[in-house]
């Protein structure tokens, strides 16, 4: 299909024309809709097309140009050389748990990571990565509930009292004052999940 026309300056330093943006669904529900929003404001002839998924799909829509950009989780994996990833903020894995579970949850990290149901983010994806590496340094197996590929679905499902789980602190959730989850840093943990722009290193 034929590519929309790519943004170009005007004659006043205003863009006009058509961006096809990438973006995690928690990144959109944070400060990259803010961003987002500004840039509409400045730019009213800038048309931004938005399209949330998962950063293993965007890099490769990114790489074939059917995204000009996307903002991906960093990769565990090295990048094609023709891609550029830039850094924008990072969030500390943490374990999240219900204040009022439909099971026993003990009081000492390791029994609740070996008992608990474990609401596990899909192994498959690069989140799913992050939470294997903060299972390797703690080395213990988990039991295993269920596997989704949403954050969100996560931490709606242990808000509910079904299970525990390890997820990225995510920037637009204030799980602090959230009466339904409690949050433990990760003892002995040191694993982020970093969030940033993906790009062709060449590109208009």
């Amino acid at each position: 299909r034929r590519r929309p026309p790519k943004p170009r300056e005007a004659r006043s330093g205003e863009m006009s024309g058509t961006v096809v943006i990438g973006a995690l669904v928690s990144a959109l529900m944070g400060a990259f809709a803010d961003a987002l929003w500004s840039i509409r404001r400045q730019h009213p002839r800038l048309d931004v097309h938005l399209l949330a998924g998962m950063s293993s799909d965007f890099a490769h829509q990114v790489e074939v140009g059917e995204l000009d950009a996307a903002v991906v989780t960093q990769s565990p994996h090295p990048l094609a050389s023709t891609l550029l990833w830039t850094p924008l903020y990072s969030e500390p894995m943490i374990l999240i748990m219900p204040t009022a579970p439909h099971f026993e949850l003990p009081s000492e990290q390791d029994d609740i990571l070996r008992n608990a149901p474990f609401m596990r983010f899909d192994r498959s994806t690069w989140t799913g990565h992050l939470v294997q590496n903060v299972l390797d340094q703690c080395k213990l197996e988990v039991n295993e509930a269920l596997e989704l590929n949403s954050d969100e679905a996560i931490v709606a499902l242990v808000r509910q009292g079904f299970g525990i789980s390890i997820v990225p602190k995510l920037a637009n959730v204030d799980f602090d004052n959230d009466r339904a989850i409690k949050v433990k840093s990760l003892d002995g943990v040191d694993v982020r999940r970093r969030v940033g722009l993906l790009e062709r290193v060449k590109h208009s």
